[in-house]
């Protein structure tokens, strides 16, 4: 009974995946013997038994019922080491002589509870006990989850080549399918490979829970679910052949040429799925999983965009429920981190003055004097804010007031309008992250009160206006002489800033100015010819979804508002749903980092912090029309966010024991100015590794490799404005002095 109990935490009573009452006796145990089962879910069939045996090898085979002939098959942990299904002895030919390892199957349960179906194989090897639980959800027809444990009987030494734990196979035998990927893992981020299979008529979440193989990771002393696979420059430890990178150029041949719509590139593969490291020792009496894997599956959608995107986000949210979380820190950020981060910005080593006016540099000690428009608005913005809710912090509000007065300072009354530079802004060729992510923030800061802002933004109208409609609303490098010539890459998701830009200018007219509001149609438009391929950074990404459903609300129509479903699914696709208990992640937490550019091998706080903040938006809009278990996922970034985000400022890091993991304050290892270790400015680069030396693979070096971004410092004044909310999900009311970790 303590086995079932156990089983049964697995799957929550609650009703996870919005499925209507009907839908769920559509899960069922529809046969077992001693050595047999069959599960249905939904429109989906498991097996397992000596019929899917003889033809497939001992293993569980998914089909959908209506297509037979095609079957995903999984042994749960691929490999010779690992296969927890196999029924009888197994051969290791690796020797000149076979040697038997009389391992074999011991015993299957299976038992439906009220919340799924669970079926639970145990077999033996020489060296070890296993134990296979596969969970079929009642409430979410289509979605099933395998783990395998394994409890080592004597040291072994795991060396063999790895395989992805999932086959395809064709009536009955093997076979390759024909797929079309929407994505698959590039670097740190969940462990993700979503597409269509054309044989089964089939979408497919595959999710690799990463959380759970802490310890497996802990073991190799070295690697991380990313770093050692590699095809390329694309990492990761789950796999449906190479990553692809999702860029197109602006340019070929010296001309330039228009972006293309997204495609679907129908390809072959054999296998997809997890490959665990290769080359670990498993001691003695140790016991750990070995796998952790949820599969969702629903009939195949047409060739839509939107369809495929809504699909991605729904069959997440259910997933998302039941993974493994670690704690939340409830911190004092209103009257503890943001005051002393008021002072750390006023040391000399943070800014400069120049031309009468007090400038943030865009890194803690950076021997520039750089001014740049996103490092004054990125902190001017929140602080407007904060001293709106503190307004006895009368250092903040001087700070704010400084910013303020910088500000005008990058209008271009020539050029009417402005970059992230002072002027002269002429005859430059800005990407679009330069030139349209410094907008979006004024014109947040214009809706915020800012008069400054509002005449800003107001002057730049015309010119954005004809940016707009020279580029066909799709951005690459663009020329500031003349809006037409695009260079290098196109950087789709600017067409989600640019949205939320024509939608300010909309607002600020009362809801009158047409000519802005076609043009927020044209970039609807162009977000709509994109697929999963849309992220340059992820906060120019995420800003696409609160900008959807104001363009919904100001238009009534109802397919903006689905629209947002793109933006939605290309930023939880570079989420960080995973927390690694060793290394690093032994004191600090990684679960909810975004990566902020694709297969960035670190988390960066600017676009995180901007991400949650984007997130809490929407569901702010949207929250009556979410399903649940969407709206739970979305709250939870901005919600658990800020527990991540805490761990990226120095003093935590050093409270948390993790003090050698940073990069050495004299800056001998850090790219840009130096590491502070008693500033609550972040660190731009949070790497969810070891933090051994910068000469081993960037995506384990020191956490401050890059620098401690003072451009990035508006995440802690923001977290300081949402605290009641904050700590109310965490639970504790009294602030946090120091983090405190959970057991794993």
């Amino acid at each position: 009974m303590r086995l079932w109990a156990a089983i049964v935490a697995l799957a929550p009573a609650t009703c996870l995946g919005g499925a209507a009452a009907a839908e769920v006796g559509d899960v069922r145990l529809t046969a077992s013997g001693e050595r047999t089962f069959t599960i249905d879910t939904g429109e989906y069939r498991l097996e397992y038994g000596p019929e899917a045996g003889r033809k497939l090898g001992a293993g569980i085979s998914i089909t959908r019922r209506s297509r037979p002939d095609a079957a995903i098959f999984t042994r749960m942990a691929h490999g010779p080491s690992f296969n927890v299904t196999d029924y009888g002895t197994f051969i290791g030919y690796e020797h000149k002589t076979p040697k038997k390892d009389f391992s074999t199957f011991g015993s299957l349960a299976c038992k439906e509870t009220p919340d799924a179906v669970v079926a639970v194989i145990r077999s033996r090897r020489t060296w070890a006990d296993f134990e296979g639980t596969l969970l079929a959800y009642k409430a979410t027809p289509g979605l099933v989850r395998w783990t395998v444990k394994v409890t080592a009987r004597q040291d072994k030494a795991v060396y063999e080549p790895p395989l992805p734990d999932c086959e395809f196979r064709v009536k009955g035998g093997w076979g390759g399918h024909q797929v079309v990927r929407h994505m698959s893992q590039r670097g740190p981020v969940s462990g993700i490979v979503y597409f269509r299979d054309l044989e089964m008529a089939t979408e497919a979440l595959y999710f690799e829970e990463f959380t759970s193989l802490s310890r497996l990771y802990e073991l190799t002393g070295a690697a991380n679910p990313w770093l050692g696979y590699t095809d390329g420059e694309q990492r990761g430890a789950v796999r449906m052949g190479p990553a692809v990178s999702e860029f197109q150029p602006a340019e070929v041949g010296g001309k330039q040429q228009p972006p293309a719509p997204y495609a679907e590139k129908v390809e072959v593969h054999e296998r997809f799925g997890y490959l665990r490291p290769e080359g670990f020792r498993i001691p003695k009496g140790e016991r750990l999983t070995v796998a952790d894997t949820y599969l969702a599956l629903r009939p195949a959608l047409p060739d839509d965009n939107v369809a495929v995107c809504k699909a991605f986000v729904e069959m997440l949210a259910p997933i998302y429920q039941r993974l493994a979380k670690p704690p939340l820190v409830a911190v004092d950020w209103a009257g503890r981190v943001a005051p002393q981060l008021v002072k750390d910005l006023r040391r000399p080593e943070n800014t400069h003055t120049t031309n009468g006016l007090w400038w943030p540099r865009a890194y803690v000690g950076y021997e520039h004097k750089d001014i740049q428009l996103w490092t004054v608005s990125q902190l001017l913005l929140p602080l407007m804010e904060y001293c709106r809710k503190n307004p006895a912090q009368k250092e903040a509000a001087s700070l704010r007031d400084d910013l303020a007065r910088s500000l005008p300072a990058f209008w271009d009354e020539k050029w009417k309008g402005f970059t992230n530079n002072l002027p002269p802004t002429q005859d430059l060729h800005y990407t679009g992250v330069y030139l349209l992510n410094p907008v979006y923030m004024v014109a947040d800061i214009a809706a915020a009160g800012n008069a400054d802002a509002r005449r800003m933004l107001l002057g730049y109208r015309p010119k954005l206006l004809e940016l707009g409609r020279n580029c066909g609303y799709v951005f690459a490098d663009v020329s500031t002489s003349d809006l037409r010539t695009q260079k290098v890459l196109y950087q789709f998701d600017t067409t989600c800033m640019y949205l939320h830009i024509m939608m300010r200018l909309h607002q600020m007219s009362g809801g009158t100015d047409t000519e802005v509001l076609a043009a927020a149609r044209g970039a609807a438009d162009a977000l709509a010819r994109r697929r999963m391929d849309l992220c340059w950074e992820i906060n120019q990404t995420a800003i696409g979804a609160p900008a959807c459903a104001c363009l919904a609300e100001a238009t009534g129509e109802a397919r903006y508002r689905d629209l947002a479903y793109i933006p939605l699914a290309n930023t939880l696709r570079w989420a960080w749903l995973w927390q690694g208990y060793y290394g690093i992640g032994k004191s600090l937490t990684t679960f909810w980092g975004f990566s902020g550019t694709p297969s960035n091998p670190h988390s960066c706080e600017y676009e995180s912090h901007q991400v949650r903040r984007f997130m809490k938006d929407y569901v702010a809009l949207e929250s009556a029309r979410l399903a649940p278990d969407i709206r739970r996922m979305l709250d939870d970034c901005w919600q658990r966010g800020p527990t991540q985000s805490w761990f990226a400022l120095p003093p935590t890091i050093a409270t948390a024991g993790a003090g050698n993991y940073m990069a050495p304050a004299d800056g001998s290892e850090s790219d840009c100015g130096r590491v502070a270790p008693d500033q609550m400015v972040p660190l731009e680069d949070f790497h969810g590794g070891w933090g051994t030396d910068m000469e081993w693979f960037q995506a384990n070096s020191k956490l401050g490799q890059i620098g401690q971004e003072i451009y990035g410092a508006g995440g802690p004044f923001w977290y300081a404005v949402w605290q009641e909310e904050l700590n109310a999900v965490a639970g504790r009311p009294a602030p946090a002095t120091s983090p405190k970790r959970g057991k794993r």
